[in-house]
């Protein structure tokens, strides 16, 4: 994907409906995401915890996969840039906590 050619220095999107647009996508992918990526960190992939949590765990881990794969699937069938891209081009920018 070509760099956006915007007006600002550190622009990631060539409008303001394609930005609005990528944050609402997060909006509702981080809410499907946020329980499953917790349970799944927090029984460390479902090899931490009782008998029951680690059952959680295993499963939240394959929805966390699956989720992640049909999004960059979905994104990457539409044209968009992948979240790889997105935050290579954000870190350049603004500084962020990796």
């Amino acid at each position: 994907m070509a760099p956006v050619m915007g007006i600002q220095p550190g622009q990631l999107f060539c409008c303001s409906a394609h930005r609005k647009a990528f944050q609402q996508r997060q909006r509702i992918r981080g809410r499907q995401l946020t329980a499953f990526a917790m349970v799944d960190r927090m029984t460390r992939s479902g090899t931490a915890g009782s008998a029951e949590a680690r059952e959680i765990g295993k499963k939240a881990r394959a929805v966390t996969q699956r989720l992640i794969a049909a999004w960059a699937a979905e994104d990457k069938a539409s044209g968009r840039m992948s979240m790889v891209d997105y935050l290579h081009r954000y870190t350049k920018h603004f500084d962020l906590p990796l």
